[in-house]
């Protein structure tokens, strides 16, 4: 009868699982990507190709102005056309921050105002609205700012996972039940590193309750008057919307991510573009084999076109007087030299996990320095815009690089950094430290990403991981309203002690007039 018994009990745990597994092994899967935001798909889409060899259908949403749109290897489009030329995304923000040093409140209204129409299209596309019918759960970029849970609740889509493309240098991240403890976790507009003085803590406070003012502006200026245009969830704050997000998917690592406290539904999976090197193709091979002294790789990505003359002409100086080869991903319009390899394209991945390169010249990109990460080379890196200052801060941290201005380092401190980070070996050991951290995982970033996808589905949400402070007003949550219970009854406390010693001391004062006049 026991062997009976546990025969059946094992019969139905086994029907139990695959039930289970069946419940999301064929679910329809919307990916939402930010317009002009190629790098945000090169992230997600691996979650998306991990998915699809799950037997899930994965549909991605793009806009029909990305350059890359038609080289992308992606089965199922939906397209949706924005009214701004191809590059305005970029060329009012980081173009004009990474010249000038500044941005102004136009070219950001700018920003914004791309943004909030690219959505509004997407909300307005019958094509796409219809396709979505029957979607199980919708997979958004967090960078298109609350547009994803505009779109789940305008479809009626029953889930939403939202990826931190921004990692937690992203500005929405508290409405997710992110705390910020400033006394060691930089803001996300300050680029510090954890041990900050007393001033920087002074200024990491300033910036929070900075950006406390303007990020409720610039939601309502992307995603609250869509709430009102089409008539979703007037009612609620972006903020509410976004805290009703299922599962918050990090794509950082804690071998370079400053260490906190998370909620349950914000989950660090990793870089989803790391992914194992394949066969360089043979121009690479061949010039990587040739370098006698090592090779130095040089990509700024996207950031490229932010590069003026004065910076070019500064860099190609730099090469020329390295002894080591370089590689370097840029126009025709890079002056050449014997050394150096001009390439409009190249397979960044496969190339850094050469052995015979030396060094990692980046822009610090999240894509590029996890990449660098992963197959242990030093980095140097030279940010241009947003997030890549926060990166700069993280590899000088872990002792695998050095983050310089592109701008204000001279052609003799570019050499100086370049030659020190090759044949000082600390920093390739850090590196390799570092690597040896983000392999030691049980799954890799991809697998994680689609198991958190499909746990959401399986469940039928995540209420249960959501946590209860998002939900408290603000006196609440920082117990403002209890600081100022107790500090009443002290304060009461004190004048009543003030008082009767007052009383004591008058009445002693009695005392000793008496006896002094007997």
């Amino acid at each position: 009868m026991a062997a009976r018994a546990a025969f059946c009990t094992a019969v139905f745990q086994s029907i139990a699982i695959l039930l289970m597994s069946q419940s999301s092994s064929s679910a329809k899967i919307a990916v939402l990507v930010i317009p002009n935001g190629i790098s945000h798909f090169y992230m997600m889409e691996p979650i998306g190709q991990e998915l699809e060899a799950r037997g899930h259908e994965v549909t991605y949403i793009m806009c029909s102005m990305e350059p890359k749109l038609y080289t992308i290897n992606a089965r199922r489009i939906l397209i949706y056309d924005v009214k701004h030329p191809v590059n305005a995304l970029v060329e009012a923000s980081a173009l004009k921050l990474a010249r000038t040093g500044s941005l102004s409140w136009p070219n950001a209204v700018k920003v914004l105002d791309i943004l909030s129409d690219a959505c509004d299209t997407v909300l307005s596309n019958q094509t796409i609205l219809s396709a979505l019918k029957g979607t199980d759960l919708l997979f958004g970029d967090s960078s298109i700012f609350g547009c994803s849970q505009l779109l789940q609740l305008k479809t009626g889509i029953p889930h939403i996972v939202d990826f931190l493309a921004w990692g937690f240098n992203d500005p929405f991240v508290a409405a997710y039940g992110v705390d910020w403890p400033l006394s060691y976790i930089p803001s996300e507009i300050s680029f510090s590193s954890p041990r900050m003085t007393f001033m920087k803590r002074v200024e990491n406070v300033m910036f929070y309750l900075f950006m406390q003012i303007i990020v409720p502006l610039l939601r309502s200026r992307v995603t609250g008057r869509l709430q009102h245009k089409h008539g979703i969830a007037a009612d609620k704050s972006v903020a509410e919307l976004l805290g009703d997000t299922d599962i918050v998917l990090a794509p950082a690592d804690w071998s370079l991510e400053w260490a906190r406290p998370l909620p349950p539904n914000v989950k660090v999976i990793g870089s989803p573009s790391q992914r194992q090197a394949m066969k360089l193709p043979r121009e690479f091979e061949d010039f990587i084999a040739s370098a006698e002294h090592g090779v130095v790789l040089v990509s700024f990505g996207s950031m490229v076109m932010s590069l003026d003359d004065a910076v070019v002409s500064k860099l190609a100086n730099v090469f020329s007087k390295l002894k080591y080869k370089v590689i370097i991903k840029f126009g025709d319009s890079f002056p050449k030299t014997d050394n150096v390899m001009l390439v409009k394209w190249m397979p960044q991945n496969d190339i850094l996990a050469n052995s015979n390169v030396k060094l990692f010249i980046t822009h610090g990109g999240a894509n590029s320095v996890y990449e660098g990460c992963g197959h242990g080379v030093p980095l140097l890196v030279t940010p241009l815009f947003s997030d890549q200052f926060g990166y700069g801060e993280k590899v000088k941290a872990a002792g695998l690089g050095i983050s310089v201005s592109l701008k204000e380092s001279t052609a003799e401190e570019m050499i100086k950094n370049i030659n020190e980070l090759i044949e000082k070996p600390c920093y390739k050991e850090n590196a390799l430290r570092v690597s040896r951290l983000m392999e030691d995982k049980p799954q890799t970033p991809q697998q994680e990403g689609a198991f958190w996808i499909e746990y959401v589905i399986r469940n039928n949400g995540t209420q249960h991981l959501r946590p209860s402070g998002r939900d408290l007003p603000f006196y609440q949550y920082f117990l403002l309203d209890v600081m100022l219970f107790f500090g009443t009854i002290i304060s009461i406390f004190v004048f009543m002690l003030v008082k009767c010693l007052k009383v004591v001391r008058f009445k002693s004062g009695l005392s000793t007039v008496k006896r002094k006049e007997e």
